[in-house]
């Protein structure tokens, strides 16, 4: 097999976050996710718990790794992550797959955070390879949006290259690709039905609020007023997403954290 590439979910990045937050004894913990053509997609991680005699504690994997695979059922443990460079754990990891058959003996990966989270090293076969971070839909599309054109005239009133109705049309193609982002979401509650009752009346209040943005229309003729009104749309509509993402986030992590005693 070639070199492969490691895609790491901002998911990821934000378990680790909150472990350093915690102060967690933990410095390591489970990736999870699969294996797809050259890269291995890292889609979640939860925190791993040690023994007096720091070896992993086995038994609150197999009950972690249950819960998760009830809601994630294609996914499956893809290697380790380490805050920092300490103890290799790789080796044990592999035996206990194999002991227990949880899964086809495939290679893990590991990859190492430093506390500031702003040096990752992943590992693979003891080499060094690629890694990147995947961000989702509603923070590219936003960030590249503001980052372009954050400046469309100079201190002195002139244009610079973009103009005001440029700036409109990359708005309203803007506009369209969260709307399609809207769409993604109601799929996603379409396929994941079992959501308690109450999750799924407050999403579906902020769907309808969400939705309702693109019904607000009315003539206007002066440019510079309509660029007020998308940019104030896609303000609102951007902060929505992200509420509901942070809501959807806050779903998978309940499977990947806290639910389970430590002992």
């Amino acid at each position: 097999m070639s070199i492969p590439l490691v895609s790491l979910n901002s998911i990821v990045l934000l378990n680790v976050s909150d472990v350093l937050s915690r102060n967690s004894q933990s410095n390591i913990g489970i990736l999870l996710g699969r294996f797809d053509v050259d890269k291995f997609i890292i889609r979640n991680s939860f925190e791993l718990l040690l023994n007096d005699n720091q070896s992993i504690d086995f038994d609150y994997l197999t009950k972690k790794l249950k819960q998760y695979s009830q809601t994630y059922p294609d996914d499956y443990i893809v290697g380790l992550y380490q805050i920092d460079i300490g103890k290799n754990y790789i080796d044990d990891l592999l035996q206990w797959l194999l002991n227990f058959q949880i899964q086809d003996n495939k290679e893990l990966i590991t990859v190492v955070f430093d506390k500031s989270l702003k040096g990752i090293e992943a590992y693979y076969q003891n080499r060094l390879i690629k890694s990147i971070i995947e961000t989702s839909e509603t923070e590219s599309i936003t960030t590249l949006t503001i980052d372009k054109h954050k400046n469309y005239a100079t201190k002195n009133k002139k244009q610079e290259s973009i103009s005001i109705t440029q700036h409109n049309e990359t708005l309203s193609i803007t506009l369209n690709k969260l709307y399609e982002r809207i769409t993604k979401i109601l799929e996603y509650f379409e396929n994941n039905q079992d959501l308690d009752f109450n999750t799924r009346i407050e999403l579906d209040k902020l769907l309808v609020k969400l939705v309702n943005n693109f019904q607000f229309k009315q003539p206007i003729n002066n440019e510079s007023k309509l660029l007020k009104l998308q940019l104030t749309q896609l303000s609102l509509i951007t902060e929505q997403l992200l509420v509901s993402e942070r809501v959807k986030l806050q779903i998978s992590k309940s499977i990947t954290s806290g639910d389970l005693p430590n002992n």
